[in-house]
This record gives structure tokens, sequence and C-alpha cells, in this order.
């Protein structure tokens, strides 16, 4: 669910997203007629479904909205706060393309922290 594109979903078009995978992982492609099965035929399927919408077009606003009201160093923060433990493990090209900025700004975000940390 939390991968899935809408858009793609429910008018058969091409995904305007992709999946980067960074570590081994099991990925589920699933065509529009089986969804549509799952959705008739799981009971709470439909309503779980609907909640992990929710929830990532909830994540999608707030992402918008931080993007354009708080620096490049707060995003890095709330990241660093939200995800801990993936923030080592993505290559920084990636993390700058997440949080809106190029991987020279998380260098220096990077390096004025540690400093920071040092005094």
């Amino acid at each position: 669910m939390a991968g899935a594109d809408n858009i793609s979903l429910t008018e058969g078009t091409p995904s305007q997203y992709f999946i980067d995978a960074i570590e081994d992982s099991d990925v589920l492609l699933i065509d529009p007629p089986s969804h549509e099965k799952l959705v008739e035929r799981i009971p709470g399927y439909a309503a779980a479904f609907r909640k992990g919408l929710q929830r990532r077009a909830a994540a999608r606003e707030e992402r918008i909205a931080n993007t354009m009201s708080k620096s490049a160093e707060e995003r890095y923060l709330d990241f660093l706060a939200t995800y801990p433990s993936i923030v080592m493990r993505v290559p920084q090209w990636m993390l700058a393309s997440y949080l809106g900025v190029s991987p020279e700004t998380v260098s220096r975000i990077r390096k004025k922290l540690s400093r920071k940390s040092l005094l």
C-alpha cells in the first residue's frame, strides 16, 4: 500500500514513480483487476487500503509544507528525528533528493552539525 501509485492504479497509466531499493527487499506487483478483487473479497482490505492512502496523502502534504516553510537544515533534522535508523544507510544523493536539496548541501549541514556536537 505504501508504494502504490493511485493515478497509475486507477487510470491504467504508467507510474511516474520508481522504487530504488538500497537493501534486499520484497516488492508486491499487482495489476488493477487483481487489486479490485482484493478490495471486494478480503474483509477489511478496503478500509486498510483507504487508511494507507490517507496516511500517505497527509505525509505528502506535510512534506510539501515543510519544503516551502523550513530550511534545509530543519528538514534534515526532521528526517533524522523521524528516520534515525535510515539516515546513515541511504546514499547522500538519495537523502538530498528526498529533502529537495543538493548533495553538497547535505554535506554542509552534516559538517555544521558535527561541529556543533563537538563544542
